[in-house]
C-alpha cells in the first residue's frame, strides 16, 4: 500500500499542520514545498539586492560599458 499524501489548497488553509499530523501518524517523511519556495525566494532576494546595489553605483555600469539598463539612454 502506497503512503503518498499530497495536500493542495490556499494559503492559510492548514496544509502544513495537517501534513505534520499525517506524517507522524503514518510514520512517513514529510516534504514541504513551502521550504523549497522560501529557500528559492531567499536566494533570489539576495541576488536582487546585489543587482540593485550595482545599479545604484554609477561607475559599476560605466566600467562594463553597457550603460544602466534601468535608465533610458539620454
Amino acid at each position: 500500500m502506497s503512503k503518498t499524501v499530497i495536500l493542495i489548497g490556499p494559503v492559510g488553509a492548514g496544509k502544513t499542520t495537517i501534513a505534520k499530523l499525517i506524517a507522524k501518524k503514518l510514520n512517513i517523511p514529510r516534504a514541504s514545498l513551502d521550504d523549497e519556495r522560501w529557500n528559492t525566494y531567499s536566494k533570489l532576494a539576495m541576488i536582487l539586492i546585489l543587482l540593485k546595489s550595482l545599479w545604484t553605483k554609477k561607475d559599476s555600469w560605466d566600467c562594463m560599458n553597457i550603460g544602466n539598463p534601468l535608465k533610458q539612454n539620454q
